[in-house]
């Protein structure tokens, strides 16, 4: 009994001792213990401040913000409100910050480091250092602390983003001659995953050059020469795609000697064949898919305007300016020989010496692109006969154009 009686009364002592200890370290430490700061974060960037914000903490009277400053963590303010903002920065310039609770003298953990960059400075005034009639080369000065530059023209009245690039320098292309153009250019650079871009330049205005006039047949650019003297003998052999909307995207084939003209294409799903016969004075419509052919009314060739509309497309006869320059395409570098006439311009592109692209640009800007995949003035005698079983179909009283 003694013993028993003993060891209940040390049990006793022990759980008195504990709850005195734990009275007296409560008593030591603060009546209230500060949390940490559980967010930090910029809110606004300029290119010389940054305005901070964070999380509040219970019971925290104040908050003390530090800046990494020459290796070392330095208190740059103590506030009471919940956000701040630092001035006199640099632009384009890294910074870090922290923040912890205070009250009282005591203070609480220090939130996460927030690691921030100031907007990039303003681009100067972009400089045209190079003017052709399709192509101006813009230069500007190296930004502190830009990752990359922006340029803009301007657009149907609007801005729009034409190219971006780490150089200092950009080659705008696809111009036309004689005509007035906008630019303007920023600095960006990377705030962890979002772009932050500097003010825009003051604008740039430039006039395109204007195309050498009267040119001689003797000063026509070279490469077109060769595609001329093959449309105007009237003996070629084509085959095209074209971004025309009614003529749809199908390869398109075209051909013409001794006067003659085919078209050969694909319409609402079918195959037909266009043919002018030049020595029967007659056109005819042949469909591969029917084994028949029909012949066209005189309202209707009219109408289609068959043996000049190909010749039209391909060679600007009345072209009073040209020019030669080399241009860029999805990567690749061709020469382009462009004419103006009075109803606008068209631009051949040359990979080589092999003309792969035509475009047509109307003088309200509208552009039609033909792009070419054989062009010879060897021509199968086949495109221009009917096939002996096709079956003739009459139908001289249906009115198809």
């Amino acid at each position: 009994m003694n013993n028993h009686t003993g060891t209940r009364h040390a049990g006793k002592t022990v759980l008195t001792l504990l709850l005195c200890l734990t009275l007296c370290a409560a008593a030591l430490l603060p009546a209230f213990a500060l949390g940490p700061v559980k967010t930090l974060k910029a809110s606004s960037v300029t290119e010389s401040s940054i305005t901070l914000r964070w999380s509040a903490v219970k019971n925290a009277t104040g908050y003390q913000l530090q800046q990494y400053k020459e290796k070392t963590w330095t208190q740059i303010r103590i506030t009471a409100k919940g956000e701040t903002t630092v001035k006199k920065l640099s632009a384009g310039t890294a910074y870090a910050f922290r923040v912890r609770a205070v009250k009282d003298g005591e203070t609480g953990a220090f939130s996460a480091v927030l690691h921030v960059r100031t907007k990039p400075a303003q681009v100067r005034e972009p400089a045209a250092k190079s003017v052709k009639p399709t192509q101006v080369k813009l230069q500007w000065n190296k930004v502190k602390g830009a990752e990359g530059y922006r340029v803009q023209q301007y657009i149907d009245k609007t801005w729009k983003t034409v190219l971006t690039t780490e150089k200092r320098s950009a080659a705008i292309r696809d111009l036309s001659p004689d005509t007035v153009y906008r630019f303007r250019v920023a600095a960006f650079l990377k705030n962890g995953t979002k772009t932050v871009f500097g003010k825009n330049s003051a604008v740039c205005k430039v006039k395109t050059a204007s195309l050498p006039v009267g040119p001689s047949e003797e000063k026509q650019p070279s490469l077109y020469q060769k595609y001329d003297k093959m449309f105007q003998s009237g003996t070629f052999y084509m085959v095209f795609t074209t971004n025309d909307p009614e003529l749809g995207d199908a390869p398109i084939t075209a051909a013409m000697k001794n006067g003659s003209v085919v078209v050969d294409s694909v319409v609402q799903g079918y195959r037909i064949r266009l043919l002018y016969d030049a020595k029967k004075d007659r056109t005819y419509l042949l469909v591969p898919a029917l084994r028949a052919y029909t012949r066209l009314s005189e309202n209707m060739m009219d109408d289609m305007d068959l043996r000049h509309s190909l010749v039209e497309i391909t060679a600007p006869t009345d072209a009073t300016d040209a020019v030669a320059y080399e241009t860029k395409l999805d990567g690749k570098t061709y020469t382009v020989e462009a004419f103006r006439t009075a109803d606008g311009e068209t631009r051949y592109y040359f990979q080589g010496e092999t003309l792969v692209r035509i475009d047509a640009i109307g003088t309200d800007g509208t552009v039609t692109s033909t792009f070419v995949q054989t062009l010879t003035d060897k021509v199968p005698d086949s495109l221009f006969e009917i096939p002996r079983n096709y079956r003739y179909l009459d139908l001289s009283w249906l009115e198809l154009f």
